[in-house]
């Protein structure tokens, strides 16, 4: 018996009024079919469309791409198909951001997971994030078993962002937990490292009000660098949560 969504695709695709011998391609109504699919997270039906010739890159009729509607609304069952039928995971979709990147800020171990295991990069730059990575977005937005995925990876936690600031120093600011920053350190962030305006870890820390981060930072043997300059907001982190520059000690 046939169930779920997959008479819906079945009439789109008898309504696409292919003649015989014609291949049928996506149309506007297909889109919207298959946005439905993916948001039901039906992986039969959503194999069935693609059969019937929509193609896993599609974008839909809002702009966003089949892989990006799939990873926002977790359906991992649709994001397995698309990912067998080869949909191109280093896609920047209408967020800005590839789906990995999205995942990491939105999704859950599993799907992150379930990218990487088909190819997706977790060190790719996302220029919407002005140069930050999918680890960046792991660092303060995903549950520490999302983080961990990543990290197992081999994914460099020192890759730095557009202002120099790595994933460990994107965490420090967000004022996520201790553990959470043990992570990162366990994975060989280097807290010593500087941004590009000479504040390392512990400034971080210490300008974001976080003494027990700098009480941890310090027993992995980094001193605060202690520059002359304010901690300017690292390209909108900072300000989002903290609204003004703050300045250390």
């Amino acid at each position: 018996m046939i169930r779920g969504t997959v008479p819906i695709v079945l009439a789109a695709l008898l309504g696409a009024g292919a003649a015989a011998g014609e291949e049928p391609s996506p149309t506007g109504a297909e889109d919207d079919v298959l946005a439905a699919v993916i948001a039901a997270d039906d992986a039969q039906a959503v194999h069935l469309m693609l059969l019937g010739g929509c193609v896993a890159d599609l974008t839909l009729s809002d702009g966003r791409l089949a892989i990006e509607h799939a990873v926002a609304d977790d359906a991992l069952a649709a994001v397995d198909a698309l990912c067998a039928a080869g949909v191109d995971l280093d896609a920047v979709g209408r967020s800005g951001r590839t789906a990995l990147e999205l995942a990491a800020e939105l999704g859950t171990a599993e799907m992150i997971a379930a990218l990487v295991d088909a190819g997706a990069d977790p060190t790719a730059v996302q220029p919407v994030t002005l140069g930050a990575t999918p680890l960046h977005a792991a660092a303060v937005s995903a549950g520490d078993e999302a983080l961990a995925v990543l990290l197992a990876t081999g994914a460099d936690p020192d890759v730095p962002d557009g202002a120099g600031i790595t994933p460990l120093g994107w965490a420090v600011c967000a004022g996520v937990d201790d553990a959470r920053i043990e992570m990162l350190l366990d994975a060989g962030a280097d807290p010593a490292r500087v941004t590009s305006s000479g504040h390392n870890a512990v400034d971080l820390a210490a300008a974001c009000g976080r003494p027990d981060l700098v009480v941890l930072l310090e027993s992995w043997g980094c001193a605060a660098a202690e520059p002359l300059t304010a901690v300017e907001p690292p390209l909108g982190l900072l300000a989002v949560t903290y609204r003004l520059p703050v300045t250390v000690g």
